[in-house]
């Protein structure tokens, strides 16, 4: 779950690691802990999340336009610690 300011998001399929995934559950379980970065916020019912973007040890932001941003300059988001829902 988001942030209750942030509503619902969603982890596409596609957003879940760097290869092709066939079935979510062989990559994340249901209540797991992850990494996510907002991707795309169309309106408070409609935000798209990533995973592949952002190191899932350390919550590091693996976008290389963001590599030389440093925080809080505007660039380059923050991920989030999220629990996925069931």
């Amino acid at each position: 779950r988001l942030p209750d300011a942030y509503g619902d998001g969603l982890v596409h399929v596609s957003q879940l690691c760097s290869y092709r995934v066939e079935n979510p559950d062989d990559v994340v379980d249901a209540g797991q802990k992850v990494w996510v970065k907002v991707v795309e916020l169309r309106d408070m019912n409609k935000i798209s999340l990533s995973m592949k973007v952002v190191d899932q040890a350390t919550g590091e932001d693996l976008d290389p336009a963001n590599r030389d941003v440093p925080r809080g300059d505007g660039g380059g988001g923050r991920a989030l610690r999220v629990r996925l829902g069931d």
